[in-house]
């Protein structure tokens, strides 16, 4: 899955934010793991939990 935003801040700022739990977590959602290696594994938590349908 690939995601393109465009932001009007410098790209190291961007970087910073994405590649660090506590200011990922201020900025999109938490990350449990985070590897911001190339490659690397994240899985987004977001806050509150999305509801989903009943069965």
């Amino acid at each position: 899955m690939c995601f393109y935003r465009h932001y009007p801040q410098p790209v190291a700022a961007v970087w910073r934010h994405l590649s660090r739990p506590t200011l990922l977590r201020r900025r999109l959602a938490a990350a449990d793991p985070l590897d911001p290696a190339e490659g690397g594994a994240v899985v987004l938590r977001c806050r509150p939990p999305i509801p989903t349908a009943a069965p």
